[in-house]
C-alpha cells in the first residue's frame, strides 16, 4: 500500500465564512514517514427540524439547486444550505419537480417544527 497522498497544500489556513466547512476543525495527521498532512475533520449536517425556515420553494421544471439558492440566498454557491435544510443525501434530490424545498437561515436558528 502506498503513502497517503498529500493535498493539504490545497487547504487554506481558514475557510471562508460562506463555506459549509467553515466551522469544521482543520486537523493534522503524521504519516509513518514523518510527513504531516492537514485535513478537515468530519462535518455533521445539522438537524433540519432545528433550522429556522425563512422561505419555501416549490420546484418546477428547469429548477436547479444553484438557481434556487440564487433566488432565495443570493449566491449559487450556497446551495449546500438547501441540502442541509432539507436533509438530503444526494444533491439532485432537491431538484425533483414538485418538491417543496425549505430555505433556512444561514446559521440555523430556532426550529419552527416544520421538519
Amino acid at each position: 500500500m502506498g503513502d497517503i497522498p498529500d493535498f493539504s497544500a490545497l487547504l487554506p489556513p481558514e475557510l471562508p465564512a460562506t463555506s459549509r466547512y467553515h466551522s469544521v476543525e482543520i486537523a493534522t495527521v503524521t504519516t509513518a514517514s514523518g510527513r504531516t498532512i492537514r485535513h478537515l475533520r468530519r462535518r455533521f449536517s445539522p438537524e433540519p427540524r432545528e433550522m429556522r425556515v425563512v422561505a419555501e420553494h416549490r420546484v418546477k421544471v428547469g429548477d436547479r439547486a444553484d438557481l434556487i439558492a440564487v433566488a432565495h440566498l443570493g449566491d449559487p454557491l450556497q446551495a449546500w444550505r438547501l441540502w442541509d435544510a432539507n436533509g438530503v443525501i444526494h444533491p439532485d434530490e432537491i431538484e425533483q419537480e414538485g418538491r417543496l424545498v425549505r430555505v433556512a437561515l444561514p446559521d440555523g436558528g430556532q426550529g419552527d417544527g416544520r421538519g
